[in-house]
């Protein structure tokens, strides 16, 4: 079957789409979070949404939406300790971790009998993307460029000194809860492609690939989007046509492209350069 007779049905269009629309989102966001220091902080919330899905099942309510709620605001008010109690960022990744994980496990020895359905939830499934969630994930996206548009002067400050930030800007801490609350959803709302377990990965790679290569934060964002859209289009390709999961082939596409491209503009300015300059 050709890529093109695949667009026939609903749910591989819904996945290209909404790949699409994460792959924008996802530099805004991750970008902040790797120049914050907290790359990491994206697996506590992943570990988070884990129990927050455990939680929809155990309640018998959309899993999407008890771990949008649940992740959302154990982010927030995590990144609201480690803000004003100047808690270490690793040891308050680390109780994000413990708390997530044990919660989720405790739930599910609770419920018993969710083998198969779990497991579309750990590594993604694009049957389980539906015309709603393409259109929550529609709306988010507009409101997360829209939020980042208004606050970007105060974001760019801060990221260069976090002083001088809220010295320019008495609410910083408030427009740095609101990029956290839009990262948290953004980690659920990529559970379904690629899964929790691999949700931040799509949230850091292409963010890393933007920084590398990108000479400003505008450019680190452009660069990021464009890696983001090309990689997850191409992994969901392979997805296809191998027939296995997306997440697994999404996130490595984008780990064999980061490195590819990272050595080829090493060994680029290394010989190249140097023998024609």
């Amino acid at each position: 079957m050709s890529i093109l007779e695949y667009f026939s049905f609903d749910f591989v269009r819904f996945a290209f789409i909404s790949c699409l629309l994460l792959s924008i989102t996802s530099p805004i966001l991750g970008v902040f979070l790797l120049l914050r220091r907290l790359s990491f902080f994206g697996a506590g919330l992943s570990h988070l949404s884990f129990a927050g899905i455990a939680l929809g099942f155990l309640l018998k309510k959309d899993p999407i939406l008890t771990s949008s709620i649940f992740t959302s605001f154990l982010g927030v008010l995590s990144y609201y300790i480690y803000i004003t109690t100047k808690l270490p960022g690793d040891i308050l990744i680390s109780i994000l971790f413990s708390l997530g994980l044990a919660l989720a496990v405790f739930i599910l020895g609770i419920i018993k009998s969710l083998g198969s359905t779990i497991f579309s939830y750990l590594f993604g499934s694009i049957l389980l993307v539906t015309k709603k969630d393409l259109a929550i994930i529609f709306i988010f996206s507009i409101i997360t460029l829209l939020y980042f548009f208004v606050f970007r002067k105060a974001i760019t400050i801060s990221l260069l000194s976090r002083e001088l930030g809220k010295v320019y800007f008495k609410k910083l801490d408030y427009i740095e809860l609101g990029f956290i609350f839009l990262s948290s959803l953004f980690v659920v709302f990529t559970i379904k492609i690629v899964g929790i377990i691999l949700s931040t990965s799509f949230l850091v790679i292409p963010s890393l690939f933007g920084l590398i290569f990108g000479k400003s934060l505008n450019q680190a964002i452009v660069f990021g989007i464009l890696f983001g859209v090309f990689s997850s289009f191409l992994g969901l390709i392979f997805s296809l046509y191998l027939n296995v999961p997306p997440g697994g082939t999404i996130v490595l596409t984008m780990t064999i492209l980061l490195k590819f491209f990272y050595l080829f503009n090493y060994f680029f300015n290394r010989f190249f350069k140097k023998t024609f300059s």
